[in-house]
């Protein structure tokens, strides 16, 4: 790291201990559910941070759950109302049909 980067870190140490000690009301060295969501709510750069958190969790979510339906189903399915979309991009319920057949010795992947 260069001296100007170890000067940043630092600078950015220093300011998130500042931070923290403001937020932390009653001096235990934990944040509480309280404080932290006091020091969250009031501060932007936070919430913004918290927010990009919250989105990559909800994307990496329905990512996860659209690779457990490629595991589990034959075709696409709908995100939004969890219909099965034929060929031709008709949309119907789901049935036993519609899972993937499995052969025997045949591991799926934990997903």
């Amino acid at each position: 790291m260069t001296a100007e980067g170890e000067a940043g870190a630092e600078a950015m140490d220093s300011s998130l201990q500042a931070l923290f000690a403001a937020a932390d009301k009653d001096g235990n060295g934990v944040l509480d559910e309280e404080e932290f969501l006091n020091v969250v709510s009031h501060s932007v750069e936070l919430r913004g941070a918290f927010d990009r958190i919250l989105q990559l969790g909800c994307e990496k979510r329905a990512s996860m759950a659209q690779k457990r339906q490629a595991v589990l189903f034959r075709g696409p399915f709908s995100p939004n109302s969890h219909s099965a979309i034929s060929p031709s991009g008709r949309r119907y319920r789901p049935s036993l049909y519609n899972l993937r057949r499995v052969r025997p010795g045949e591991v799926l992947d934990d997903v």
